[in-house]
This record gives structure tokens, sequence and C-alpha cells, in this order.
């Protein structure tokens, strides 16, 4: 009786099957089943004959769910089948779960750098921009797991190209939620692609076979990759300020006025400044607008034995927009032995001959000796009787190059050339008004004096002074900053935004430019 019972409950539901697919009226065979008495057992061979039948019907007539064409089922149908394989491909991305650092808005964020994470399963960006071939997530489709096993989605999904010293490191499928801490990246996502991490107390090298193509370092228990999305503009360009992370060398290379790769080397081999790595610098396109020369004069000079025995001196200007204070000209002051500088804004040119009297008396008061020599063009300003009465008065011997050959006051023109190429690149990463090229410019003579040259074995500084120059409060010049305000109401704010703009001679600080009410304090 339980075998013949179990049999009439699989005919009947054959029978309900058979309606639903092929539509007809053989729904009465259904519900004279189920008027059946209690106990009564169908035949069982006419039940499966006529169901058998009706499937036939339905496979040669019925319509496809999927398309609605007749003649076929929507399992057999080929329409069905290709999005079903589509579907299949990509099924590594939906449904993923990834575990990653997630946090609210309100806590500490940079959206710019990108930390490394080894419980992190793939990549994770806070913006869909600078990523490539990007393309929008369905809602819910990928779905991360954060450390308090809540479940977060995933915004986007694309590529990007990380541009580090050097070397360029393309990342794939990496999700965008915008609720995210910091960019991630997945050390196990990279090490299946055959990259290799080693972590060394507060550095972590990534390796590509045998050769470093990038480096992290340690803070706040995080491993900062110094690093800048490819695909987005370089953000070092003319009139913009730099909001990414720049390498060390290159941000040196811009607090020191963009000088030369060589200089900044011998600054760490004086261990004035950090270790900044063999890498060598990236092309820097502003120190090629401003620094193109034509090829320099052949010939040497002999040099002076000591401080103040031969001063080098050039005035350069009127110079189309007068700087902050109406100075049109400057002028310079050299010595030949250390190559230490002055330089002194003037209004006029005529301002030459008294320059030179503040600059006498300063130099020879600090040093104790006296100046020999001094060499100069043939200007107006240097050949006049008053200029050359005065020489004469205290025994200074007065050296003019020829005409037609600046070559031979070849260290002036040389200094001039470097400043102003200094004030141009220095001027170019920011917004500030060309009338501020004078600090700038004395700014550009002060780094001069406290990094290499080709000339001395040195720095100019120290053998100015007789003691090695700090650069631990260098700036890079124009950049934004915020300067406690001197007095202050209760429910004022106690700090403004100015612009870092140079070094006082004669006072310690800085000098700060405020845009808005375009005054210059000293801080």
């Amino acid at each position: 009786m339980l075998v013949t019972a179990q049999n009439a409950v699989n005919n009947k539901r054959k029978d309900k099957e058979v309606v639903l697919v092929a539509g007809t009226s053989s729904s009465k065979t259904g519900k004279k089943n189920k008027k059946s008495k209690k106990g009564s057992v169908p035949q069982q061979s006419t039940g499966v004959s006529k169901n058998k039948g009706k499937a036939k019907v339905a496979a040669d007539k019925g319509t496809c769910f999927h398309c609605g064409k007749n003649g076929h089922w929507k399992r057999n149908c080929q329409q069905y089948l290709v999005s079903l394989k589509a579907n299949k491909e990509k099924k590594p991305l939906e449904g993923m779960s990834i575990s990653c650092y997630v946090g609210s808005n309100g806590s500490y964020s940079s959206s710019t750098a990108w930390v490394r994470d080894t419980g992190a399963s793939s990549h994770v960006c806070t913006s869909i921009q600078g990523l490539a071939s990007s393309r929008v997530l369905g809602r819910n489709e990928v779905c991360l797991k954060i450390g308090n096993r809540a479940s977060v989605a995933a915004k986007a999904v694309g590529s990007t190209s990380l541009h580090l010293d050097g070397h360029v490191l393309f990342i794939d499928r990496v999700l965008v939620l915008p609720n995210a801490y910091r960019n991630i990246i997945s050390v196990s996502s990279l090490t299946r692609s055959g990259y290799l991490f080693d972590f060394k107390h507060d550095v972590c090298n990534i390796y590509y076979g045998n050769k470093v193509i990038g480096v992290g370092y340690l803070h706040d228990g995080l491993y900062y990759l110094r690093a800048r999305n490819k695909t987005i503009p370089n953000t070092i360009e003319i009139n913009t300020v730099s909001e990414s992370i720049p390498s060390l060398k290159q941000l040196w290379h811009l607090r020191l006025g963009n000088v030369a790769d060589d200089r900044i080397s011998k600054l760490e081999k004086m261990g004035l400044i950090i270790p900044l790595g063999s890498e060598p610098n990236s092309t820097c396109e502003s120190c090629f607008q401003g620094k193109m020369t034509r090829t320099p004069f052949v010939g040497q000079m002999e040099r002076a034995k000591e401080v103040l025995e031969l001063i080098h001196s050039d005035v350069c200007g009127p110079f189309s927009e007068m700087a902050r204070g109406g100075y049109s000209y400057f002028i310079i002051f050299t010595d030949d032995y250390s190559r230490f500088g002055y330089v002194y804004l003037m209004k006029y040119k005529h301002e030459s001959f008294e320059k030179f009297k503040e600059f006498k008396a300063e130099v020879e008061k600090q040093k104790g000796n006296s100046i020999k020599t001094l060499r100069s063009d043939r200007g107006g300003e240097y050949m006049s009787t008053e200029f050359g009465d005065f020489l004469k008065e205290h025994g200074i011997v007065s050296q003019f190059t020829l005409p037609g050959t600046p070559q031979l006051n070849g260290v002036s023109e040389r200094r001039n050339r470097t400043l102003l190429d200094m004030v141009r690149l220095m001027m170019s990463y920011t917004d500030l008004p060309i009338s501020m090229w004078g600090y700038a410019l004395q700014t550009a003579c002060y780094l001069l004096n406290r990094i290499p040259s080709k000339s001395v074995s040195t720095t100019p500084y120290e053998i100015w002074n007789g003691r090695t120059p700090s650069l631990k409060h260098v700036k890079i010049w124009g950049c934004p900053t915020f300067i406690k305000k001197q007095k202050t109401d209760k429910l004022e704010t106690r700090s403004e935004k100015g612009r870092f703009v140079g070094y006082p001679s004669d006072s310690l600080g800085y000098y700060f430019y405020f845009p808005t009410e375009q005054r210059v304090v000293i801080s």
C-alpha cells in the first residue's frame, strides 16, 4: 500500500508539471485526481502514457520564457545559453567578499595616499577619478566586508597606474569605496601577479624580479607608498601647487629652488639632508623651460686665494614688472674665493654706488679683511667719477671687462642667470602676483649660498662663515601656511592663511604674504 500511494503522488506531480509547461486544458486531469476518493488509486499506466504525449506537444509547440518564441523551451534557448555563459565569466567579480579597513568620513583620512594592506583581498580607492576602464557597479553587485563584519557595497571598479620613483605599477580590478579611510593596495593580489614585499623595520620594499620598484614608509602603523596616479594629469605644473606626494628627492629639488641633482647628492654626502636613495630625480619640465641656454664660453680665469680678495659685481634690469616696493633693478656682489653672494634690490640704476658702500661696510666688518679688487662690466654705474674716486680712496683695484666680452665677467653673468632661473621656476609653481619676484630673488640667493657649487669643494656658506649650514628650516617657496594671529577676540579664528615668501636677513622667522590684504609680515 505504501509503494502504491507513493506512485500516486508522483503521478500527480507529473500531471501538474505537464500542465504548467504546455498550458493546455489538460488541467482537468489534475482536477479529477484531486476529486478522487480517499484511498483510491488511479491507474498508473494510463497517467504515464498521457503525460508523455502532452510533454511531446509542449516541446514542439511550447513558448520559450526567455525569448518568447515558440518551438523550444528556455533550457534549450540559444540566447539564454549565451547570456548564461557571459554571466559565468563575470562571476569572480560578483558577490566578492573583500576584507578591508573602512570608516566614517569624520575620521582622519588621506584620499591621495596609498597604503599596503596584507589583510585586504582586493585593491580599494576612495574616488573613481583617475581610474581607467572603469564601470559603475550595480546595487550590491560587489560587497566588501569591513572590520565590524558589516557589508558595504562598492560603487565602481576599474584599473589605474601608480607612478613610483622611476617605475609604473599597474593595478587592475580596483574597487571604489568613497568611505574608505585610504587608498588600499592588496598585498595578496600583487603577490599573485609576481610581486614580492620585503618588510624591514619602518621600510617596505616592493620587488619585481630582483629590482626594487617602490618603497613604502611606516607612519602611524601603516606603510605608505609614495606614488601618484599616472592617469591623472601631473599635479606639478605651472601655476598649480602639488597636492600629491612627491618623492623625497623631488621634494628637496623644489625646496632648494630646482637645483641640479649633483648638488643635492653633495648635500647627502655632507650629511646636511637625509639619504634620498639612488633613484634619479624625475624629469622636471619647468627646468627645461626655464634653464635652456646656449653653449657656454670656454676659458679660465685665475681664482682668488682668500675671502674678499676679488669681488664680482653686475647690475640686472630694468624689469617690465616692478617688484613689490617699486624695485626695477638688482645688483649682486659675489666673493670669488667662496662664491658667497649678496643681492640688493634697487629702484634706480644710479643706486649701485650706495649699495656697494653698504656691502663693503658689512663684509669688511664681519670678515676683518678688506676688499682688494672689484671686477665688473663697463656699465655707466661702475665707470662714474664718484665710484672711481671712492675705489681709489680705499685702495680697491677696479677691473673692467673688455667691450663685447661679457664672458670675462662670467661669475656675475652666471650668478645672474642662475638667480633668474630659480625665480622663474619658483614662481611657476604658485599663483602669486609677478610683483613678488623680489622676494623670490632674495630667497634664491639665500639658497645658493647654502648648497654646493662646482666652483668650491663645499658650500659657499661654510667657506664664508666657517661652519656648516642647516637646511632643516627650508620650505617650498610660495607654499600655503597658517600663521597665528597676534591679537584675537574670543570668538575670532586664531590663525590666518598666508604664503611663505622668504627668509629675513635681519631677524629670525619667515616672510609671509597675505593675498587678500596684500601685505607681508615676519613671523
